[in-house]
């Protein structure tokens, strides 16, 4: 709107400093909020251009008569210096970053620059420890306010704030320090995916003044296709099925396979490797210059698929990646959301598949029991289960990040967005439900632990004589079971030992039904 003082010149800069002709979803009206000292909290899809609404802001009020600076809070380093040389390269000099890598004169000589008015700088990048554990940038920040200078403070990734975020970060707890102790600077939280649930906790969180305002663009990217297969048994099945899948529909394309665990990391990457796809293993055991070289290899095409653990996550900025594989589920819908969402971010279709096994369900749920986001977990298995079924992917992940419309129309809109997964025939599995639960009661009565691979072993003898039930295999039992526990019908234990985590299946709440 041309009542904004700043109109014109936020349009000079749009197209001549950020080259881009037109705002895109609600950027301009986000960018007028916070411009307008309004707390801003904001939800945007990946490629969503979440980074102009806080870029061009800061640019502009660099070159103001108080010579504003905004304070970026971003959670990893390598997402820091990006942003950093991205600024810079437009604007020479208009963003200095502040972390653990400086010597104290670097530091020195980088907060003399933030200082001097005449020097332009326009933004500041930080981590979240640095916030919480350093009393120089507090003793800067003060400075900086009592000469009228702080314009805002960002906070990137903003659901690192909530337990029941997929990306939890202690550090990013203590983030409500800024309202605290500088009340009158707006805050703009951002973040490409928040449930209504974690909306509200990271409100909270980072004490956003009660009349704040909040925009979300819609979570869904249709040239994403996403689909569900079934996981493979043997050795080698799965990376066979992806070496097909690959050379198949993205030869030479680059891509990303998310795995459970770092040994599978190790394991899918050399049998890649073997098959003649370049790939590379990306997770906590992997030394940080050899990560660092891995993804500037990956970002020039130079390797084809990393092959990584969810430390390969937070600050990729690769527009061209064609597909993301899951070689097993993750920790949430949410989750799962975020990290398929990596591919595709130049608009341009793009392949999201995840591979289940129910199997996979005992071991996620041995790491993730006790944490706070465990109840969201099931929402993922919902979404592996139905897969055979009648389920509509896009659906139901547009549930969960809080756009079910439950009219006809929206209802309707939403079943034209989404991919129809793959449908098998439906059967009445009743009875064998009855059988399980009393094998299960048995079982608990004899005092006998036993796990979802040992209860099928015992529900196929029970069922042996059964004739529509000998036509069932492993998999489709271990899948009863599994639903079975997603409906409280029966419930997992888990127990800790010295060696490894056990999850035994013993009688949900809901088990009296069955029996």
């Amino acid at each position: 709107s041309s009542k904004y003082p700043w109109q014109d010149r936020m349009m000079h800069h749009l197209r001549n400093t950020f080259h881009i002709t037109n705002f895109r979803d609600h950027q301009h009206d986000i960018i007028n909020s916070t411009l307008s000292g309004h707390d801003v909290f904001v939800v945007m899809r990946t490629g969503g251009g979440k980074s102009l609404t806080y870029q061009l802001p800061a640019v502009l009020e660099a070159e103001s008569d108080k010579r504003k600076v905004t304070v970026v809070i971003s959670p990893l380093i390598s997402l820091i210096r990006d942003q950093e040389e991205q600024m810079n390269e437009m604007l020479p000099g208009s963003a200095l970053s502040f972390t653990s890598g400086l010597g104290s004169a670097e530091h020195n000589r980088r907060w003399g620059l933030v200082r001097d008015r005449n020097e332009g700088v326009a933004l500041i990048f930080v981590t979240p420890e640095k916030v919480g554990k350093s009393g120089r940038f507090k003793g800067e920040m003060e400075k900086l306010n009592e000469q009228g200078r702080l314009g805002r403070f960002v906070i990137d990734e903003c659901h690192c704030a909530c337990q029941w975020g997929h990306d939890f970060r202690p550090d990013y707890t203590k983030l409500g320090i800024f309202k605290h102790h500088f009340p009158s600077v707006p805050v703009l939280a951002v973040t490409a995916t928040a449930s209504d649930r974690v909306r509200d906790d990271c409100i909270q969180i980072l004490r956003l003044g009660k009349n704040y305002r909040f925009f979300r663009s819609t979570a869904n990217r249709p040239n994403l296709t996403y689909s569900v297969k079934t996981k493979p048994d043997g050795k080698d099945a799965i990376v066979n099925d992806m070496v097909d899948f690959i050379k198949t529909n993205h030869s030479n394309q680059a891509g990303i396979i998310y795995t459970f665990s770092r040994k599978e990391a190790d394991n899918v990457a050399d049998q890649l490797c073997d098959k003649g796809i370049i790939a590379r293993a990306y997770h906590s055991d992997v030394a940080d210059a050899r990560k660092d070289n891995i993804h500037r290899s990956w970002m020039r095409n130079e390797t084809q698929v990393v092959v990584a653990t969810i430390a390969f996550g937070l600050g990729i900025n690769k527009p061209d990646v064609r597909f993301v594989l899951h070689h097993s589920i993750s920790k949430s819908l949410e989750a799962y959301y975020q990290e398929s969402g990596r591919a595709g971010r130049d608009g341009q279709p793009a392949d999201c598949v995840l591979y289940y096994s129910p199997k996979d369900v005992p071991k996620m749920l041995g790491m993730i029991h006790g944490e706070a986001g465990e109840p969201t977990f099931w929402h993922m298995v919902r979404y592996g289960q139905a897969h055979g079924d009648d389920s509509l992917c896009r659906l139901a992940i547009l549930n969960i990040l809080g756009e079910a419309d439950t009219s006809q129309a929206g209802m309707e809109r939403l079943e034209r967005l989404a991919d129809q997964c793959a449908t098998t025939k439906r059967r009445n599995v009743g009875s064998h439900c009855q059988t399980v639960t009393q094998v299960v009661n048995t079982l608990n009565m004899l005092g006998e632990d036993c796990t979802l691979i040992q209860l099928v072993a015992k529900c196929k003898c029970f069922l042996k004589d059964n004739p529509p039930a000998k036509e069932l295999n492993k998999e489709e039992c271990e899948r009863i079971i599994v639903s079975m526990i997603v409906e409280e019908v029966l419930s997992p234990k888990i127990v800790y030992t010295a060696y490894n985590t056990n999850c035994y299946i013993e009688l949900g709440r809901k088990a009296h039904a069955m029996l």
